[in-house]
This record gives C-alpha cells, structure tokens and sequence, in this order.
C-alpha cells in the first residue's frame, strides 16, 4: 500500500480503506491476513500514544 514494488491496488496512492475479513497463524508464527476494500480512508485527527499514557 505504502512505497515502491508491485502494486496491490489501482490507485495506491488514494487512502484506501480496508477491513480485517479473516486471519490465521502458521505454527511458525507467519500471520496470514486478509482484508477487503471497504471504500475511502477515514480522516481524523491522531493525538499519538501519548494520549494514552
């Protein structure tokens, strides 16, 4: 989504929203992740992990 290389999306550069659909793990402990697209990127504000120390 994010940098160089092959391109996942048409429009990478677009915030692109996504949704978590199913997830595994290997027993090596690779995460296998699968996501769908669900439309633009919420935009808001981020006040960082401070906010929560």
């Amino acid at each position: 989504m994010v940098g160089s290389g092959r391109r996942l999306l048409d429009h990478p550069s677009a915030p692109t929203g996504l949704r978590l659909v199913h997830h595994d793990a290997t027993a090596n402990g690779l995460l296998l992740l699968e996501y769908e697209h669900v439309g633009a990127a919420p935009v808001a504000e981020y006040e960082g992990v401070t906010a929560f120390v």
